[in-house]
């Protein structure tokens, strides 16, 4: 699993679009975390980096500590579902 983390106050930049690009070629199973949200629209964020391309996406901030536990268990999820797949 791998997390690409991007930075919400800056918005969509040219570096994300380019990293994204090449970890998609990894055919890993990838989350978009947008950090840096404090006060910010989650619907308006998600819309702005959905052309990245990543099936999950979740806006948090680590700051505050929002959301964080929604990236633990999305996480977990995806890890239990790995290594379920390992098993088969």
């Amino acid at each position: 699993m791998l997390l690409f983390v991007v930075d919400g106050r800056e918005g969509l930049t040219n570096s994300d679009q380019e990293i994204a690009q090449r970890l998609r070629k990894k055919n890993k199973n990838m989350v978009l975390v947008i950090n840096k949200t404090e006060g910010m629209d989650d619907q308006g964020l998600a819309s702005d980096f959905y052309a990245l391309g990543f099936k999950d996406t979740l806006s948090v901030s680590a700051l505050r500590g929002d959301h964080c536990q929604s990236l633990v268990d999305l996480i977990s999820e995806s890890l239990t579902r790995e290594s379920s797949n390992l098993r088969d």
